[in-house]
């Protein structure tokens, strides 16, 4: 049998899986993180990647940790 590779998740996935999930919308999400929304919306394409800054607004956010924006996409990230 042929082993399937599923690609890894990343920041963009994690994060559009954390805005749907509140209902929020990118708009909504990025007014309430604080974020930029032409940001919000490069790092949603993948053409923007999270630093320390946004990785703290993202966290403030969703409840979540820093560490957690700045590690997904590592092999061993999961999602919560």
């Amino acid at each position: 049998m042929k082993e399937i590779t599923l690609p890894k998740p990343t920041a963009a996935d994690y994060l559009a899986e954390e805005i749907q999930a509140r209902g929020w919308g990118v708009a909504g999400f990025a007014a309430r993180s604080g974020i930029a929304l032409e940001l919000l919306k490069d790092i949603l394409s993948g053409a923007s990647s999270i630093n320390l800054q946004t990785a703290r607004r993202l966290a403030v956010a969703t409840g979540t940790t820093i560490w957690t924006w700045l590690r997904v996409g590592d092999e061993d990230f999961a999602f919560a």
